[in-house]
């Protein structure tokens, strides 16, 4: 097996993880029923088996005759699925949980799970049986790994933290009375200099006990120290042995870094890219700045479910970035005309109800599935690479926010990267005449809309009903505009630019800060062309 090929087998058996801890984390049950057992690899299944029926018969003595049964059955359930194991359990070991959840309105349903080959070695037996499922030790082997403590400091102030995979976490601060320097001589010059070094002694000892007591207890869990300030300040800050002579040994690298308050520790963080090349949090920082730069520069990027999967499809996707807090369904739709369509929906939610928007018809539902598993199927079939991207910084948090957790690098231009898809738009092109075909209002193919402006972004409706003059005359619009919402702060921006042609495409936006202006403006304009075309099926009814 290629090294890319384990490595999407891995980061999918890592999700795939995660999402069973997360679901048996939110069951219940009533009173002491829930039974976990975790099983090394070295250990023999018959030993477990003989443990596990030992357990079983003590159980008889549970005076709750509920509880007793629930967990007999649980004791049971796991003893019939170690039959299927040898004399070893594979490698890794084994978990299983078993046991009767509260489903709601006193009732319960029985559940088991066995979790085989956990991403580290189950370091030893355990038997547990609580109202909860024990799912610590497997979430600790999914925790990311890595740990760097992080100091920045000037002569003004000073932020130390922790770099814990890919979180970066600010722990601590100070502010030094370190006067600045005297601009005249005099009679007490060098008594103002004295005054001023002991001020900057003091301070470096306030910093190092920081450090020291956040440090110290940890130094053997960690990979090392990283520093950050201006040239002197750091250089005689280490050089003055503040540090703890184990810190000392631990310190990996020295950096300039512009800023010491918070933000400054992300800054350490980016200025020791080559340090911390083999952690996560650099790789997934690395992923984001060239889908970014892709996404600015041309045409080599996706993001949005309908346009990463239609490019999955085509075998253009390098790579599939998805968030780690990505949790929705998607739910396939498919109208009596054989028109299929996708809805996405959070997990915990009801199938929605589904009209089919190219004939209007409604639409039954013929498959549900968790998003993330359905573009990672596609992703596998057709060799792409599947990245999961954390939110714990904060390009990885606009690829949750603002792209709705799904994009891709691709490997060549298609056309097919835009947030709205063709469900919502033409399937053929049309001319610059802002006409209108089968019922659904285009913007005119080939139209710039350009808008310069330094106001609340409620003013993005007068930029939408100059794209298309055809919206102005439908009085209903307006009155749905103001029931979507959008940000009430004002945003100031150089360029906005539209284009459409077939596709509405982002052609360049000069400032990224206004990412979510315009997602939120692309909402507005789905909701446009859906309610519009309502109208137009109206009025031929």
């Amino acid at each position: 097996m290629s090294t890319d090929a384990q490595e999407i087998s891995a980061d999918r058996r890592r999700y795939e993880f995660k999402k069973v801890i997360e679901e048996l984390t939110d069951y219940e049950g009533s009173g002491t029923q829930l039974v976990t057992i975790y099983i090394p690899p070295d250990k023999q299944v018959s030993d477990v088996v003989a443990h596990i029926t030992q357990e079983h018969s003590e159980a008889s003595n549970i005076k709750s005759k509920q509880t007793r049964t629930n967990v007999q059955d649980a004791l049971k359930s796991i003893k019939d699925r170690l039959r299927y194991y040898e004399t070893y359990p594979p490698d890794n070991g084994i978990v299983l949980f078993s046991g009767a959840v509260n489903t709601g309105g006193g009732r319960t349903n029985m559940v088991t799970r066995v979790l085989e080959s956990p991403p580290e070695p189950v370091q030893s037996f355990r038997y547990h049986c609580d109202s909860d499922f024990l799912t610590g030790p497997l979430e600790d082997m999914l925790a990311d790994k890595g740990l760097f403590g992080l100091i920045v400091l000037d002569r003004r102030e000073a932020n130390v933290g922790w770099l814990k995979g890919k979180r970066i976490e600010a722990v601590k601060s100070a502010s030094s009375l370190v006067p600045g320097k005297q601009r005249k001589g005099g009679q007490s010059a060098q008594r103002f200099a004295r005054l001023r070094l002991e001020a900057i002694d003091n301070f470096y000892q306030e910093v190092a006990g920081m450090a020291n007591d956040l440090f110290v207890p940890r130094r053997h869990e960690m990979d090392g120290v990283l520093v950050g300030g201006p040239s002197p300040t750091k250089d005689e800050f280490l050089d003055g042995d503040y540090l703890h002579h184990e810190l000392r040994d631990l310190v990996v690298g020295k950096f300039d870094v512009s800023y010491t308050d918070e933000s400054g520790l992300n800054d350490l963080v980016d200025s020791a890219q080559d340090v911390l090349a083999d952690q996560e949090v650099m790789k997934d920082k690395s992923q984001m700045e060239e889908f970014f730069k892709k996404l600015h520069g041309g045409e080599e990027a996706t993001y949005g479910f309908e346009p990463t999967r239609e490019n999955l499809i085509m075998g253009s996707v390098d790579r599939l970035l998805l968030s780690e807090d990505l949790r929705s369904d998607v739910v396939v739709f498919e109208c009596s005309n054989g028109h299929e369509e996708f809805e996405i929906v959070d997990r915990r939610h009801d199938d929605p109800a589904h009209t089919c928007n190219k004939c209007g018809d409604p639409a039954e539902k013929i498959e549900r599935e968790d998003v993330i598993e359905h573009l990672m199927n596609i992703a596998e079939q057709r060799g792409t690479q599947t990245k999961f991207i954390s939110t714990d910084f904060e390009k990885g948090e606009q690829l949750y926010n603002a792209f709705g957790g799904i994009a891709g690098i691709l490997r060549y231009e298609t056309g097919i990267w835009v947030a709205l898809t063709s469900e919502f738009l033409l399937d053929k092109p049309v001319d610059d005449s802002n006409r209108w075909v089968g019922g659904v209002p285009t913007l005119g193919c080939s139209t710039s809309i350009e808008c310069d402006y330094s106001t609340r972004a409620t003013d993005i409706h007068s930029v939408l009903f100059q794209a298309s003059p055809r919206l102005c005359s439908i009085g209903q619009v307006s009155g749905w505009l103001q029931d979507i919402p959008h940000p009430s702060s004002v945003i100031v921006c150089s360029q906005i630019r539209f284009h459409t042609s077939h596709h509405l495409r982002w052609v360049h936006i000069d400032n990224w800060d206004l990412l979510s202006l315009f997602m939120w403006s692309v909402m507005i304009l789905r909701e446009i062309t859906v309610r519009v075309s309502q109208i137009e099926r109206d009025d031929t009814t």
